[in-house]
C-alpha cells in the first residue's frame, strides 16, 4: 500500500445466493481525499460500505486499512 493510501479495496466480490451484487470492485482512497459512491437502487453502494465497515462479509478480495499512527511508528523502530 502507497504512503498515502488509508483504504485500499481490492476485487471485492459479493452474492447474496444466485444475485452478485459486487463483482471485483476495488479502489484507493488516499489521506485527504473526499469521495462518493454513486449508483442506481440496488447497485451495491450499501453492501460495499457494509464490507469496508465489516458489517458485512464479502466472498472474496481484501480491504486494508492504514494503521493508527502508533503502530507505523513501533513498526519503524
Amino acid at each position: 500500500m502507497a504512503e498515502d493510501v488509508i483504504l485500499s479495496v481490492k476485487n471485492i466480490s459479493k452474492s447474496f445466493g444466485d444475485l452478485q451484487v459486487l463483482k471485483e470492485i476495488g479502489f484507493d482512497i488516499h489521506k485527504g481525499e473526499k469521495i462518493a459512491i454513486l449508483g442506481p437502487s440496488g447497485s451495491g453502494k450499501s453492501t460495499i460500505l457494509r464490507c469496508i465497515n465489516q458489517l458485512e462479509t464479502y466472498d472474496s478480495g481484501e480491504i486494508n486499512y492504514m494503521p493508527p499512527a502508533s503502530a507505523r511508528q513501533m513498526a519503524t523502530e
